[in-house]
């Protein structure tokens, strides 16, 4: 089917307007990889809720999928897997990522259904400003980004943060766990914070170079001046840069931090005084003791900044961090063998945490249980 005939079937499906034919068009076309991540995950979405669906029809998609899966899958990966399940499974599986979606429980393999435990919703835009003196304000996330100009913090609306044009000299930006943030600095450069991450910042910049601190996880779209660096400090590491766009992986306590560029040219000054170069695709990572630059995942890097998490080839422990600081739990693991189990694919950043959590019992061979604020982890 051509693009343009899809897209009127897809319309037709939004408006609530489709027929069963249009419908099957559509379920073919997620099959055939031929709806794109975004059509795909709305009407992923849609039908995880709706008992209109035709049974035939499911089957009927269902099977073609399992085709699909089984010529994709070595056979011991393949499960029996409920219709909406294995449109999710051949999504992970093929690398088209991106999306968000419910098993229903009444067309859901019991042996896939998670226990009726408590749920939690996902993290939400939060942050607090911390003034020099130690005063704190806790910023409103419905209104938007901050926006620092003149020496002055406003929100995006014009409603001012701080009152007057300050003394200060630094401004520290936080984020908590379950908390992300964006705002933008002196110069125009726009960050977005990550959960459990903080940017320290001046009102203003000074006329010979713009210098930052971080900790935790920060994208930077850094405003160009090609006589005024922009540097990025954190774990005795420096960055710099003139006008690019980056991401900086460096939480407290990991052994491993990760600057990836993305855009334009960056340095890294080394905790052991090395001085490296990075081009537009590639990360550095630096242990403390080695430091090894190879090509990055880009859209894996910075799909937090858009909304997504997306996995590939992650060790279930590292996915299970990015969950913990993004929903606010604890993890704890039945037995150690679960810890290097490997997923790819992804979700919606506004999933609630039970979702999460089937999108990876899907394709993976581990089980989840919630338990307040804790998920506890199983081997199948």
């Amino acid at each position: 089917m051509e693009g343009t005939d899809l897209e009127s079937v897809f319309q037709r499906y939004l408006d609530n307007e489709y027929t069963e034919a249009d419908l099957s068009l559509i379920l073919e076309a997620i099959v055939n990889g031929d709806l794109d991540k975004t059509m795909t995950a709305e009407v992923l979405q849609r039908l995880s809720f709706d008992d209109s669906v035709d049974n035939e029809l499911v089957d009927h998609i269902a099977d073609n999928v399992e085709q699909h899966l089984s010529r994709t899958i070595k056979p011991t990966k393949v499960r029996k897997l409920s219709w909406i399940s294995y449109a999710a499974a051949i999504l992970f599986f093929l690398g088209i990522g991106l999306y968000f979606y419910s098993i229903r429980s009444d067309r859901s393999d019991t042996s896939l259904q998670m226990a009726q435990d408590d749920d939690i919703p996902p993290g939400t835009d939060k942050a607090i400003l911390t003034l020099e003196g130690g005063n704190a304000i806790d910023l409103d996330g419905k209104k938007g980004q901050i926006i620092t100009k003149d020496g002055i913090i406003t929100y995006a609306d014009g409603e001012s943060v701080t009152e007057t044009e300050s003394r200060q000299t630094r401004y520290t930006l936080s984020t908590p766990r379950g908390g992300q943030y964006q705002a933008i600095l002196p110069d125009g450069t726009k960050v977005w914070l990550n959960a459990e991450s903080s940017l320290s910042f001046p009102p203003k910049f000074s006329s010979s170079d713009r210098v930052v601190n971080m900790s935790g996880e920060i994208y930077f779209e850094v405003a160009h001046e090609s006589n005024r660096p922009f540097k990025v400090n954190m774990n005795g590491q420096v960055i710099t840069v003139k006008g690019t766009s980056f991401n900086v992986n460096a939480y407290p306590g990991e052994e491993v931090n990760y600057t990836t560029l993305i855009t334009g040219k960056v340095e890294v000054l080394t905790d052991k005084g090395k001085l490296l170069q990075l081009k537009p695709g590639q990360v550095l990572s630096n242990d403390g003791l080695r430091q090894v630059i190879q090509q990055a995942n880009t859209e894996e890097t910075i799909a937090w900044k858009d909304g997504h998490f997306l996995f590939d080839k992650k060790p279930l422990k590292e996915v299970m961090k990015q969950i913990s600081r993004w929903y606010e739990v604890d993890v704890e693991y039945a037995s150690d063998d679960v810890y290097f189990e490997v997923y790819g694919g992804g979700f919606s950043r506004k999933a609630d945490l039970r979702t999460a959590l089937n999108v990876l019992e899907v394709t993976g061979d581990v089980k989840f249980k919630i338990v307040g604020k804790k998920v506890l982890v199983y081997k199948k």
